[in-house]
């Protein structure tokens, strides 16, 4: 005996309550069964880890799967595996504090279809956050990343608490896609040096992937890391740990749980009030939330049920189904009564040997009896098929209500969805900014006129550098001196702006300036200070060319969602003509204007996607139709429509029209269909050999399947001598 297991083999039941934890990702389940022993949390058994897939069906199975791994391994001491449920789920799941009303059926549906009660729910982040506290005992930040098989869930961990969580779809890149989810993130610029990932086989790699990934600091208002971040890899159980101790404490805080209080749980299914750390539903009934969906859910599953084909038919004949439903208890009664009924009819002083004559011969009757009135056999005969194969074009018309056999126009309907994206890119644009230089020239003239020049006058400096006058400046003409006998030349100080910017304008002093057309002999100009403050430098700038590329590629990934949208809109009944996708613009808003200084430019964009969809069974009429005339030509032979198909190609739009013209290759399913009346004529009371060789007499039968139900009536390998108990299937290969 494991004495190890003592303590708890003699723990009380009513101190130790059982429960079930499930963690849900966007791919994958995990369960563990735990229990709480006084303020002790204890993991009993661990589940599998499963995938499942979109629908809530794939869910359910691989919620059984994980949860019946998890109950072979529970230890002997818990006689009945616990159903009291703490869920965890996925951040995409959860808004506003609340799971999202699509999600909340499927959980509905699951917890129904497993029996589970479920107490409550917590997101799957704010749980390893919570048991990374208790763990390190410190408010610790970091960012945490799940690695799903098509998606990452990036959340970052400040002090302790989720602050924002980004889903990323995965590609070959790992680095970039983590990169990709952390630009995201709005609230802080400065990202903890810290990165935790989970939930992969091949985690080293990652790791090395991320290690070795050259990080950016942030910058232009994007965050990124001040130090190198330090990669870690969680433990292989830590996320479902996470959960069990994230429900323990919670329950841990709340009421204690009495018998009382579990069987009036049991009756309303609510839970208390939890803390505001982890969130679990509060006086809220998940069940009963849900009923009236429940009620058209069931009431759709049954008419699911009835629309069934019956391919193996039930036998369910009173006479027959009372006797044997019962098993060996009502076969005896059913003899005793025989027995009963032979004796009051016939001496006692009958035989053995001629009581069981008369048992054997009565047995015989109600076999014989039974095998012509309850015996039925299903006839499935594989039938030889022709084809004919025709191509033709006809036209869709959104303003054509019926079907037009004669013109071969079909109606139309044209399907839209509004779509919302954005989307930043970096600027190729560059531009030239700075000051002009400014400073202060005297102006001589050398003539004996005076001269007024207007302010724009150009003057040219050395280097050929351009300068023009800020105000109008009059100059004296000359003077002659008596006393040196030189001319004096009449001057005026005035003030000069470079043309251009730039620092090659800062002109030294004492340099010499003439105007633009007008000759040095007669005018010139000198400036005694340099001239200063001229500046430049290149910036990025928004160019046109970045504005209509970031809206093409926009515009692009808008139209692949609006299609992946309407997909899903459509029903499986109906034809998409891809070709006639149109978009027109809602709404178009770039942040920053053209030849603005910008590192980045962003769009948001709203575009209305519309495409035209025509019903299949409209064109499979028409092709009907054109194909009639060679279905006739094949004698004895009937259409399978179920196996005929017809498919379609673009061939051009004829906008005068308004019509789209299509081409169409039908093909189309013929089978031989022998009389079916006849054949069961000819082979009722037959043994099933004689049967399938009257059968394969007639024409284009290739292959024969002959069923006697109930079974029992097949150790005589023979059909019912009733016409009505016998059922002809015609199928095609």
């Amino acid at each position: 005996m494991d004495l190890s297991k003592i303590s708890e083999i003699l723990t009380p039941e009513k101190e130790r309550e059982s429960f079930l934890a499930l963690k849900i990702e966007t791919d994958e389940v995990k369960s563990a069964f735990w229990a709480l022993e006084g303020n002790n949390i204890k993991i009993l058994a661990l589940g599998t880890k499963e995938e499942w897939g979109k629908t809530k069906e794939e869910l359910v199975v691989a919620c059984d799967a994980s949860i019946s791994a998890a109950t072979t391994k529970l230890p002997e001491f818990i006689k009945e595996a616990p159903n009291r449920l703490i869920l965890g789920v996925p951040n995409s799941w959860v808004k506003d504090n609340k799971i999202l009303e699509e999600r909340l059926k499927d959980i509905h549906f699951l917890t129904n279809k497993l029996s589970l009660q479920p107490l409550g729910f917590v997101v799957n982040s704010e749980a390893i956050s919570f048991y990374l506290k208790k763990k390190e005992g410190e408010l610790g930040s970091a960012i945490l990343i799940y690695l799903g098989t098509t998606e990452l869930d990036i959340s970052l961990l400040t002090e302790g608490k989720v602050v924002q969580s980004e889903s990323v779809g995965r590609s070959d890149n790992f680095a970039l896609d983590v990169e990709e989810g952390i630009l995201r993130f709005t609230s802080v610029l400065s990202l903890p040096p810290r990165i935790l990932i989970y939930n992969s086989e091949d985690l080293e790699l990652v790791r090395q992937t991320l290690i070795s990934y050259p990080w950016q600091p942030p910058e232009h208002g994007k965050p990124g890391f001040l130090h190198l971040p330090r990669v870690e890899i969680l433990p292989k159980d830590f996320d479902i740990e996470a959960i069990v101790f994230a429900g323990g404490e919670e329950i841990k805080k709340s009421q204690p749980v009495k018998k009382e209080e579990i069987k009036e749980e049991e009756k309303e299914q609510k839970t208390g009030a939890l803390t505001e750390e982890i969130e679990f539903l509060k006086d809220e009934d998940i069940l009963e939330r849900k009923r009236s969906a429940d009620k058209v859910e069931e009431i759709h599953e049954e008419e699911v049920e009835e629309e069934l084909p019956l391919k193996e038919p039930l036998f369910r004949r009173k006479i027959f189904f009372n006797l044997f439903k019962h098993g060996e208890a009502s076969v005896k009664r059913f003899f005793q009564f025989i027995f009963r009924v032979i004796s009051s009819h016939f001496s006692k002083s009958f035989s053995c040997t001629r009581w069981l004559f008369l048992s054997a011969l009565f047995l015989i009757i109600i076999t014989i009896l039974s095998f012509y009135y309850l015996s039925k056999a299903y006839v499935y005969l594989t039938v030889a098929t022709d084809q004919v194969i025709k191509e033709f074009e006809f036209q869709i018309d959104p303003n054509q209500k019926d079907l037009n056999f004669g013109q071969k126009i079909i109606p139309a309907e044209e399907l839209s969805i509004e779509v919302v994206g954005s989307k930043t890119s970096s600027v190729t644009g560059k531009k030239t900014v700075g000051e002009k230089a400014k400073g202060e020239v005297i102006i001589y003239n050398r003539t004996d006129l005076p001269k007024t020049f207007s302010p724009g006058t150009v003057l040219v400096g050395p280097g050929k550098l351009k300068f023009t006058l800020d105000d109008q400046v009059y100059i004296a003409s000359k003077t002659p001196d008596l006393v040196s006998g030189v001319d004096r030349w009449g001057e005026a100080k005035a003030k000069l702006t470079a043309q251009e910017i730039g620092a090659q304008y800062n002109i030294a002093a004492q340099s010499q300036f003439y105007f633009e057309n007008i000759p040095s002999s007669s005018f010139l100009a000198k400036n005694e200070a340099a001239f200063w403050g001229g500046t430049s430098r290149q910036i990025s700038v928004v160019s046109k060319d970045d504005q209509e590329k970031l809206l093409s590629e926009l515009q692009e990934e808008l139209k692949k969602k609006a299609r992946q949208d309407l997909e899903k809109k459509i029903s499986s009944e109906e034809n998409i003509v891809w070709e006639t996708q149109e978009a027109k613009v809602l709404l178009k808003k770039f942040d920053h204007e053209i030849q603005e200084e910008s590192s980045s430019l962003s769009l948001d964009l709203t575009l209305k996607e519309s495409v035209l969809s025509f019903k299949k069974a409209n064109l499979m009429d028409l092709a009907l139709v054109e194909t009639a005339a060679e279905a006739a030509s094949k004698t004895d032979k009937e259409v399978e429509k179920e196996k005929s198909e017809v498919s379609f190609s673009f061939v051009e739009k004829r906008p005068q029209e308004k019509r789209i013209l299509l081409k169409a290759k039908a093909k189309i399913i013929l089978k031989q269909i022998p009389e079916s009346s006849k054949i069961v004529r000819m082979i009722r009371g037959k043994s099933v050999t004689a049967a399938q060789k009257i059968i394969s007499d007639f024409e284009g039968v290739e292959k024969i399947e002959i069923k006697i139900y109930p079974g029992i009536f097949g150790i005589f390998s023979r059909l019912p001598f009733r016409e009505r108990n016998i059922f002809v299937n015609f199928l095609v290969d």
